[in-house]
């Protein structure tokens, strides 16, 4: 059996906290992000985040390098996983990548809400 690294397992554990869906965790992604303005830009090869959204304000979202665990205040009562950004995805509106990177360098996840077009 392969061993999980404590991100993939924090995430795992949030994947299984969310209520059963019939569509796949890309479908999901493409699902939670449909009715919001995309930016025609992608993110570079590569990269990827796990996306969280705030359920009381959802347009409020938190971004996590796949690579990086998931902060504490990332607790799953009052913050929903939204799935997995890759370089395939077109951005949300609202997310900008230079940003992201620096967030998730000086504080390990970038908070960003998604703007209306």
């Amino acid at each position: 059996m392969a061993s999980l690294t404590l991100m993939e397992l924090t995430v795992a554990l949030f994947r299984r906290s969310e209520p059963a869906s019939s569509s796949t965790e890309e479908g999901r992604l493409i699902e939670v992000f449909a009715n919001s303005p995309h930016q025609t830009s992608y993110l570079a090869p590569g990269l990827a985040y796990n996306l969280f959204r705030y359920r009381l304000t959802p347009d409020l979202c938190c971004a996590v390098a796949e690579d990086r665990p998931v902060p504490g205040f990332l607790d799953r009562s009052i913050w929903k996983y939204a799935g997995t950004l890759h370089c395939n995805h077109r951005l949300p509106l609202g997310f900008d990548p230079a940003a992201a990177e620096m967030g998730i360098h000086l504080n390990g996840f970038y908070l960003f809400q998604i703007a209306d077009s």
